[in-house]
């Protein structure tokens, strides 16, 4: 079987046959950006090469320029989540380059996804390569804003709380990284008797959220959730060298439905709030369907649905916003 990748410009296209830079099985790729996710710095290539035991493998990253030349290969041992009630697979969660350092992500995840999984992405880890020398580091995960090396031989088994309490890391469009606090909600202690209950307590136990630097370090952090009738849910939108935007859902305990729908503006160096947008309106449910920074401003693309009718979209908007003062 033929797998290629095509990486094209204005004047040239390059072909690279994935099946010829590695021995191995090929997993996934993902594509390397700059610092400041401005052009394509190149792109990162994993592969299986060895199967020690059931959950431990052997990895090959493969660091192409972007024109597609190789620049380094490095094989490491590393876990994977197996189980024999469901199917999985490995992935790149993200590469992302800080000065001369890359930054690769890889979780597991199931194969097909169901409504009621309580866990669709899970088993997340991490590698870092220096871009100038291509040493590289252990396999390490991130646990309560800590990094923790791991070494895996033959035979280690991963239990429940090895990958339950491990925070995922989400790279941003500068020299950050951005992370959320482990919900402390563990269903293990308690039944679960509906997913909009489950949904709430664990969304209402994440107490914390961190802007990171390379090494992980904590530059800021906020505390959230501190009331104990609500459950704030906090996702990333976008970002730059100055701000950072997430959108903020506050969670109704006895409703389906979400109570606010917010885009809250934070600088991305020091953690000051700088602004909050709230889509509100008396007769139209508004909804995110893109938020990017573009030239100073703030740009929401969004959707629209009737209040008081269950239908379809009543049509798009697109508001413009200061992303300084909102």
């Amino acid at each position: 079987m033929f797998f290629a990748l095509l990486c094209c410009s204005m004047v040239t296209a390059q072909v690279q046959k994935l099946g010829e830079l590695s021995s191995g099985i090929f997993i996934d790729s993902s594509v390397i950006m700059e610092d400041d996710e401005s052009d394509v710095y190149g792109y990162c290539l994993l592969y299986q090469i060895d199967r020690k035991s059931k959950e431990v493998y052997d990895l090959e990253y493969v660091i192409l320029d972007k024109n597609l030349n190789k620049l380094t290969s490095i094989n490491i041992t590393q876990s994977v989540f197996k189980s024999v009630f469901s199917r999985t697979r490995t992935q790149i969660t993200f590469a992302k380059k800080i000065d001369n350092q890359l930054i690769v992500g890889i979780n597991d995840r199931l194969t097909k996804i169901e409504e009621f999984d309580l866990m669709p992405v899970f088993n997340y880890r991490f590698v870092n390569i220096n871009l100038t020398d291509f040493s590289f580091s252990k396999e390490y995960k991130y646990q309560d804003f800590t990094k923790k090396e791991m070494v895996y031989k033959a035979g280690d088994k991963l239990e429940f709380d090895d990958i339950w309490y491990l925070q995922s890391l989400q790279k941003t469009n500068s020299n950050y990284l951005l992370a959320f606090a482990c919900p402390e909600y563990n269903p293990k202690t308690s039944i679960i008797s509906s997913m909009i209950t489950f949904d709430y307590k664990r969304k209402q136990s994440v107490k914390k959220f961190s802007v990171l630097d390379k090494d992980l370090k904590v530059i800021w952090s906020k505390n959230i959730n501190a009331d104990e009738k609500t459950a704030c849910r906090y996702d990333y939108l976008d970002s730059d060298t100055e701000v950072l935007l997430l959108k903020k859902q506050v969670l109704n305990k006895d409703k389906t439905d979400v109570e606010v729908n917010a885009i809250e503006i934070y600088n991305i160096k020091t953690g000051d709030l700088l602004s909050q947008i709230t889509l509100d309106d008396k007769q139209y449910n508004l909804f995110f369907d893109m938020v990017k920074i573009n030239n100073g401003s703030i740009h929401i693309f969004t959707e629209a649905k009737e209040k008081s009718k269950k239908g379809w979209s009543l049509g798009v908007g697109h508001l413009t916003f200061d992303k300084q003062t909102g």
